[in-house]
């Protein structure tokens, strides 16, 4: 579970560098905006920015990462304070194992913009591990059991892995293209 504390560190940083870039229109959950499929007209850079598109594409994208790492920490403290027996321990670890099950399903669809596809693959990798953890682990207590699997450790380690390039792209991303100094 430490692992996913630095994750979400470092996703905190990524998300700070990326908050004022403004609400994200037509974003659905799991299903690609008109705003995220690739034009026939490519989007004109100034003086080498971030288009708007590329700006709301990492605002959804590491939001749901975040996320992500916030509801594996969460698990990490009820796995650290067990209480299998009460209703509201259950009902709190089902509700963040479901969250991070379904959370590579909600960026899996979306279309990015072209120069953000490794990053969106990353992106995927990482939430399919945590996915893969949250499966894992409610196998895991549904058998009866509270100390996470080697299979469950070794799909976070993994996640911790690829986090490291996503975090990797999405610098080289943002040294080539800064987000716009909006207010």
């Amino acid at each position: 579970m430490k692992i996913m504390f630095g994750i979400t560190a470092v996703v905190g940083v990524l998300l700070a560098m990326i908050v004022g870039i403004g609400h994200m229109d037509g974003l659905v959950l799991g299903e690609p905006s008109d705003e995220t499929e690739v034009s026939a007209t490519p989007v004109e850079r100034v003086n080498g920015q971030a288009t708007g598109e590329e700006e709301e594409f990492l605002n959804f994208v590491v939001g749901y990462v975040v996320g992500t790492g916030n509801a594996v920490n969460q698990v990490g403290g009820l796995l650290a304070e067990p209480a299998p027996d009460e209703m509201a321990w259950q009902m709190e670890m089902g509700m963040l194992l479901s969250k991070i099950r379904s959370t590579k399903d909600a960026i899996t669809e979306v279309v990015p913009p072209p120069a953000l596809q490794e990053f969106h693959d990353a992106s995927v990798q990482v939430l399919a591990h945590c996915s893969a953890f949250a499966v894992l682990m409610g196998e895991t207590i549904n058998a009866g059991e509270i100390e996470p699997s080697e299979e469950a450790n070794a799909e976070l380690l993994q996640a911790d892995e690829l986090f490291g390039e996503m975090d990797r792209l999405l610098m080289e991303f943002l040294k080539e293209h800064p987000l716009s100094q909006q207010e």
